[in-house]
């Protein structure tokens, strides 16, 4: 198709939670999720000194970002990806795993400050 850019995956950042919590889905969900991503690629460690040279390395290795239900380290490193997103950083895809409806509540927020127009028109999400 002429005009439609085509974006190949091949590695993707996944954000999840310390402790997997009372949810035994949140765990099975996890666990599938890198079944499948371990087909496709193979991870491997890399140790940096601050959470900021962190989130800097997963967005230059990363070619695309997924955040499982987690705490408060896992919303950091979304919000992170999302306002480098908005600060053109990068362009690469954001998405959340919403298992058992885990990311309603803030997905629900997002779309009110959607609808109060907090978020401007250029960084509406597809």
């Amino acid at each position: 198709m002429e005009g439609v850019s085509v974006r190949k995956i091949k590695k993707i950042c996944v954000f999840c939670g310390e402790n997997s919590g009372k949810d035994v889905a949140f765990v099975n969900a996890a666990f599938h999720l890198g079944e499948v991503l371990v087909r496709e690629t193979c991870g491997k460690e890399i140790k940096v000194a601050t959470m900021h040279e962190r989130l800097l390395t997963m967005m230059e290795l990363s070619d695309a970002f997924i955040a499982l239900p987690g705490g408060f380290g896992t919303l950091e490193e979304l919000f992170q990806m999302i306002s480098w997103a908005q600060l053109n950083i990068h362009s690469k895809p954001i998405g959340v795993l919403n298992i058992n409806g885990f990311f309603n509540s803030l997905l629900s927020f997002v779309d009110m400050l959607w609808n109060r127009n907090s978020l401007h028109k250029r960084h509406e999400r597809s």
